[in-house]
């Protein structure tokens, strides 16, 4: 499990999603295979957007 902070109200979708994006690209450069369309599309369905 992990969990990234932000900043409320004052966060944007768009830089949580550059968030999930790095993350994304950092777990693949570590050997999971994480597919980062999936990623984002789990991402925004979760906050509704």
């Amino acid at each position: 499990m992990l969990r990234i902070g932000h900043m409320g109200y004052t966060a944007s979708i768009n830089a949580m999603t550059n968030a999930i994006v790095a993350l994304a690209k950092a777990l693949n450069d570590l050997g999971y295979h994480v597919k980062i369309g999936d990623a984002i599309e789990a991402f925004l369905g979760g906050v509704g957007a």
